[in-house]
């Protein structure tokens, strides 16, 4: 186990660790919600993140998305999310994707995306763009 995650094993165990590391997490919006659900999944040694958001920052995420910065701008979220991934887990593999096959292999999804009523959206074939994180750290 990496040094990084020594004080999580602490708390949760060497098994739990394992189980975190093994699993595959996709997160639907990595935007006010899906942003933060993707830090706490990352920090907490989840092993693989699918991350599927179409949208790019703007400027009226910048007070509510830990995504967004003045850098970010313009960019795609995924793209900003991975970035921000890697310069915590800098021994992360990636691998982009841009389709929903692998939803078959997945251990939890989390969709955090609204429509602009604030009304969740159902999740549905689209072209997304999706990076698949591994982050593994042993």
């Amino acid at each position: 186990m990496s040094e990084q995650f020594v004080r999580s094993e602490i708390l949760f165990g060497a098994e739990a660790m394992q189980r975190l590391h093994d699993a595959r997490v996709a997160v639907f919006g990595v935007g006010g919600v899906g942003g933060y659900v993707v830090e706490a999944l990352a920090r907490s040694g989840v092993g693989t993140l699918d991350i599927i958001d179409d949208d790019k920052v703007c400027l009226s995420n910048l007070n509510r998305q830990i995504i967004a910065t003045h850098a970010t701008l313009g960019r795609y979220k995924v793209d900003a999310a991975r970035e921000r991934m890697l310069a915590q887990l800098s021994d992360a593999a990636q691998t982009p994707d841009n389709s929903f096959t692998m939803l078959e292999s997945v251990d939890m999804t989390f969709p955090a995306i609204t429509d602009e009523a604030g009304n969740e959206v159902t999740l549905t074939h689209g072209n997304f763009g999706v990076y698949r994180e591994s982050t593994d750290q042993r």
